[in-house]
């Protein structure tokens, strides 16, 4: 990952994936979601490049072109999703382990994102 350059503003980020030791032209969507996740997390690489951002849509450049993804809280639940086609082709729920000390909600809410989202 890398900074956007000042020709390239239309960006937040330069990415690039390796596939089995190569560059890769795209990015896999999983990682897209990691990316924008890493950039919402403070003390991480992306998170000093694109600074705090509000909650919304962050551009991830690639060799193939640009990927955006979303980002939002719910009922204090940060929730990242990718749109790429006009009709909901999965809907997932990602546990991860909260930090020590930390104490997490049980369940997560609905996102306020739906088909209607562009």
């Amino acid at each position: 990952v890398a900074a956007p350059t000042p020709a390239d503003p239309t960006c937040d980020v330069n990415v690039m994936m390796l596939s089995m030791g190569k560059p890769h032209p795209a990015l896999a969507i999983t990682g897209s979601i990691a990316l924008t996740l890493a950039t919402r997390t403070p003390g991480t690489v992306l998170h000093d490049i694109v600074g705090d951002t509000p909650e919304g849509t962050l551009w991830l450049r690639t060799p193939a072109g640009v990927i955006d993804t979303w980002s939002e809280e719910n009922d204090g639940t940060l929730i990242v999703g990718v749109d790429r086609t006009a009709r909901t082709i999965a809907t997932t729920t990602i546990h991860l382990p909260e930090a020590p000390g930390v104490e997490a909600a049980a369940s997560v809410g609905t996102t306020a994102r739906g088909a209607d989202h562009d």
